[in-house]
């Protein structure tokens, strides 16, 4: 009895320490959302999130209710107010 209780309880913190994220991912995460990146000869600049209007993007994205009902740009410009359709910019 003692060893099957033992057993579950590794393998919940087993399965527990599994779905933990790298945290040695997120240097290289960010340094790619960083880069430009070039589409159909089309180049667009990478984030800058020390940038306020580029964090604001991001504020807005992760709000809980585009899980749900997804993202669009009608539904995004309710949190960036006075800001202007932008498709990207050329470097």
């Amino acid at each position: 009895m003692l060893a099957e209780l033992l057993y579950a309880a590794n393998r919940r913190y087993i399965a527990f320490i599994s779905a933990i994220d790298d945290p040695g991912s997120a240097p290289r995460d960010i340094e790619k959302l960083s880069r430009p990146v070039t589409d159909n000869g089309r180049r667009y600049r990478g984030f800058n999130l020390f940038d306020g209007d580029d964090l604001d993007v991001f504020h807005a994205v992760v709000q809980g209710e585009f899980n749900i009902s997804g993202l669009s740009h009608r539904r995004i410009r309710k949190y960036l107010p006075g800001k202007t359709a932008h498709l990207g910019s050329q470097d």
